[in-house]
């Protein structure tokens, strides 16, 4: 069956009945005393229903045609959109792996091996901490908006020592705006400076005491001795107005021994 389309169908129907007006006069046509004047008259009412006609034809006859087509058009519509969602989604969730820690939060606990070598409570104030039963607390420093906490352990021939601190802050407005991993790695950029042959641990997230902390170990050489390092560090908000840091290190080898047990202690950090 051969399918005409309706632009050649009101083509063919517009040449036939251009001739029709021009010269020869179709029986259905008005007489001879018809006004020439209605010639444009005369084309609408004959081309126009006959072009209306053919085409509704055309299309009964091919409906089957057009309504495949229209049903295409919507699935492709679909698909694209479709596409669209997924490619999305994947940018975002690429985009927010990017932004967590390499280690989810979780509940840190004190290593219970390690409780017995640990003090009872130390009152700080707005705070307790169980520091190791050798060590000892020495005078609180203030300065501008910081207020340190120093524990000592015991002194060795060499003049070394292990050093546990917690540190509060009064926050700032800029301060606000920081993360706590931003926030962690500014305090190590005043440890780093100090040491050579640099290394630390991935940032990583914990719960103490319903407080999220954010943590790293790190490893350096002292610069003015060359002495071997480690040490950790903790940083949470407590809330708007204050950020508290809890830090300890010690020389190698023994940092091997003491760290564990500053960091068990450092758990151990409870608000009041």
């Amino acid at each position: 069956m051969q399918v005409l389309k309706p632009a050649l169908v009101g083509q063919r129907h517009f040449r036939s009945i251009s001739r029709e007006l021009a010269g020869q006069r179709p029986s259905h046509l008005p007489s001879p005393g018809h006004r020439p004047g209605n010639r444009s008259v005369q084309l609408v009412l004959i081309v126009l229903p006959r072009m209306i006609l053919q085409s509704k034809l055309w299309y009964d006859r091919n409906r089957p045609i057009t309504t495949f087509l229209n049903n295409m058009h919507k699935y492709l519509l679909l698909l694209t959109f479709s596409f669209l969602s997924v490619a999305f989604t994947g940018c975002e969730s690429s985009q927010s792996a990017l932004s967590k820690p390499i280690r989810k939060t979780e509940t840190l606990t004190p290593d219970s091996s390690l409780l017995a070598k640990l003090g009872e409570p130390q009152d700080l104030g707005f705070a307790s901490i169980r520091i190791p039963a050798d060590f000892t607390q020495s005078s609180k420093q203030t300065k501008g908006k910081s207020t340190i906490y120093p524990f000592t352990g015991p002194r060795r021939d060499d003049g070394t020592a292990p050093l546990l601190q917690i540190m509060t802050v009064q926050l700032g407005e800029a301060d606000k705006a920081r993360s706590l991993g931003v926030t962690l790695d500014k305090f190590l950029e005043g440890v780093k400076k100090r040491r050579a042959q640099w290394s630390e641990s991935q940032l990583s997230l914990g719960m103490i005491s319903d407080l999220e902390f954010a943590y790293k170990s790190w490893e350096g050489a002292e610069i003015s001795r060359g002495t071997p390092m480690k040490g950790t560090m903790y940083v949470t908000y407590v809330n708007e107005k204050l950020m508290v840091a809890i830090s300890s290190q010690d020389v190698q080898p023994m940092a091997d021994e003491t760290m564990p047990l500053t960091e068990a202690a450092i758990r151990t950090f409870e608000m009041k």
